[in-house]
């Protein structure tokens, strides 16, 4: 079943986002496309607590869902765990990590070399899409970083408010 927890980072030494001030929020649901309205409703409900603008909060929205996506598209199912969804917010700065139901579990991941993002091209009707969930995020994030290996598939993503 879904869970969330929150989490003032101010003291905390071992948020997994930043060390940095802050609030951290941690949703874990089934990597099933049905349970990623989830995270938007979240991003939603924290965008109200944190004032952002209507854009603003329409862009994380956006990112979120396609991360959500990308991450389940690139392997790992619902039997093998959850999808976990990390949201830092510090005063201008959203940071949110997805990860897949394999790396979920993984708790103290050592980092695996981050995935070039492709070159943003054109989309045509064969566009797979996981592509266009990439062109998304690169689009509306600030920093992007997607990485797959055999433990799964990880989408960080930064949002800065300006």
């Amino acid at each position: 079943m879904p869970t969330m927890y929150h989490q003032d980072t101010a003291s905390d030494s071992t948020a997994d986002l930043d060390h940095a001030a802050g609030s951290r929020f941690v949703l874990s649901f089934p990597a099933k496309a049905e349970f990623v309205a989830l995270s938007r409703l979240t991003a939603a409900s924290l965008g109200l607590i944190f004032e952002l603008d209507a854009e603003t909060l329409a862009d994380l929205k956006i990112v979120l869902t396609e991360a959500c996506s990308l991450v389940m598209q690139s392997g790992g199912s619902a039997d093998e765990g959850p999808l976990m969804v990390e949201i830092h917010v510090d005063s201008n700065t959203w940071r949110v990590r997805v990860a897949g139901p394999r790396s979920a579990a993984v708790a103290s991941e050592v980092a695996a070399p981050a995935v070039p993002m492709p070159e943003t091209a054109p989309l045509d009707a064969d566009v797979d899409p996981s592509d266009i969930s990439l062109v998304l995020i690169q689009a509306l994030a600030d920093e992007v970083e997607f990485t797959q290996d055999p433990s799964g598939a990880i989408v960080r993503f930064t949002k800065r408010m300006s």
